[in-house]
């Protein structure tokens, strides 16, 4: 489970070794002797591949100093440990023999324990797993490498003046490319689409992300590829729908590839392009279908970026201002006050938003642990209006930020100072202002519905609702439907019924 959610190999030492010898472990154990399963684990541990990978050791492997120094050398070494009732109780629901416990577990463990004490401390973490399950505690223990390795599994995110040479990308990809490329700035970027080998075109917007279509895609691209060498990755070239679309897709098929992201859009090179989420759309419910792999680059390219027309810049600065409030690092102070505009404010704090995504992501990679539910700041709302009003996704989420922050006054989490200096951020600093009076008010039912369908909704049907309580502090709170609505009718957003 722990090579799962850091997408590395795994090797379980036993297996291997079994496999090898042609028997259990038991036998090894019982024809050739502890010292011979000794010296297999060392010869096993030495020729592990240089690259990352997860592996499962035995208790015993750990008392020979040299292969635990060895692996502490090489590695994070993560003690399991469990009391005395809890090992003996797992131990008399398997079946598996084990030679050095024999004839009674209940006598022989505690000596064992003891013996082993001083070369168990020797780890660089120690986890009691008496109260977790196996996903718990798979959880934690990739939590904590995480956090010593924060860029394993997440990508490689590379900043550059112009597009990647298509050699770069390998010959072994395919290219799904948002068909409006070709058209972009008078044809500018025809030559290096024609220099791509393999692409499929798609129409970017929620209809390409629609499971009711997507097996025809797969079919149309198998069909593409049975033309050419097979490709073993996958390159998205466009918006957050592209991205979306071509990230499931390499996550699926052939039980999944790698996958290269060049995203062309400014809502995709801050946020949708990175953290690993990818996702189609069942009827007109967003995001129902999904997965969570880590595309293995991102290339945020300025010339690709720079091509966009100014409205979409405009866009962007709903899910710029998002990832600020929620970091509230020194650059979002500068960020607030910059004279820069356009193009040239996102790209100058392009790497700081960035940053501050892959912060809350690496707390939280899965969204098992509730802290990547911050990201949805000002999202609530923004999805209701995006899909009512068909607002664009960085101004309906805007949008939401005045809802938020509206809301986080009223319950009671933010001063009213910093009420008025972020609304004042928002509408005079960067011209979004609250829109609420110009948007025609949602029937109560239709408002219910909608977020009656929203992914933050907890088992007991309140939805995660995320407040600010400063800039650099939110939290998530749990908002019953009948309360959200009558925030939101009392806003002006809502027509109560």
């Amino acid at each position: 489970m722990c090579a799962q959610r850091l997408g590395v190999r795994f090797i379980d030492t036993d297996q291997v070794i079994a496999q090898q010898f042609g028997g259990s472990i038991a036998e090894l154990v019982s024809q050739e002797g502890e010292a011979a399963l000794r010296d297999r684990e060392r010869a096993l541990i030495e020729r592990l591949p240089s690259e990352p990978c997860v592996v499962a050791v035995g208790g015993g492997l750990m008392t020979v100093e040299p292969v635990r120094k060895l692996l502490r050398a090489r590695g994070f070494v993560v003690g399991l440990d469990a009391s005395l009732s809890v090992l003996l109780s797992r131990l008399a629901q398997s079946e598996e023999i084990r030679p050095l416990l024999l004839p009674d577990p209940a006598q022989t463990l505690p000596g064992l324990l003891s013996r082993r004490e001083s070369a168990y401390r020797d780890v660089d973490v120690r986890i009691c797993v008496d109260d977790l399950s196996a996903e718990q505690a798979a959880e934690c223990v990739s939590l904590l490498y995480r956090q010593r390795h924060p860029t394993l599994g997440m990508g490689e995110v590379i900043y550059s003046e112009s597009l990647p040479d298509p050699a770069q990308l390998g010959s072994h990809s395919i290219v799904v490319s948002d068909q409006v490329l070709s058209s972009v700035a008078r044809g500018a970027l025809c030559p290096w689409l024609s220099r791509v080998p393999l692409r499929y075109e798609v129409t970017a917007g929620e209809s390409l992300k629609e499971l009711s279509g997507f097996a025809s895609h797969v079919e149309q691209i198998l069909a593409l590829t049975q033309r050419a060498e097979t490709p073993v990755q996958v390159v998205a070239i466009g918006g957050g729908s592209v991205g979306d679309f071509a990230g499931f897709f390499a996550s699926v098929w052939k039980r999944g590839v790698p996958l290269v992201q060049i995203p062309s859009t400014w809502l995709a090179a801050i946020d949708s392009a990175h953290g690993g989420k990818n996702a189609l759309n069942v009827g007109k419910i967003k995001n129902q279908i999904g997965t969570i792999v880590f595309a293995k680059q991102i290339y945020l390219c300025k010339e690709l970026l720079f091509l966009q027309p100014k409205e979409r810049a405009r866009e962007a600065l709903g899910e710029l201002l998002k990832i600020a409030i929620i970091d509230g690092g020194e650059w979002t102070k500068e960020l607030f006050s910059s004279a820069l505009s356009g193009n040239d404010l996102l790209w100058r704090f392009l790497p700081d938003a960035v940053a501050a995504k892959y912060k809350v992501v690496r707390a939280d990679p899965y969204e098992k642990l509730g802290v990547r539910h911050h990201l949805n700041l000002g999202h609530t709302l923004g999805h209701v209006l995006e899909s009512v009003h068909q607002l664009p996704h960085g101004l309906a989420v805007a949008q939401g930020l005045h809802f938020a922050l509206v809301v986080s006054r009223k319950l009671g989490f933010l001063a009213e100072t910093d009420l008025h200096y972020l609304q004042t951020v928002l509408r005079d600093r960067f011209g979004l202002a609250d829109r609420r009076r110009e948007l025609a008010k949602i029937p109560q039912r239709r408002f219910v519905e909608l977020l009656g369908q929203d992914k933050k909704r907890t088992p007991d049907a309140a939805i995660r609702f995320v407040v600010v309580a400063q800039v650099g502090q939110v939290q998530t709170v749990a908002l019953g439907l009948p309360a959200l609505c009558e925030l939101a009718i009392e806003q002006g957003y809502v027509l109560a019924e």
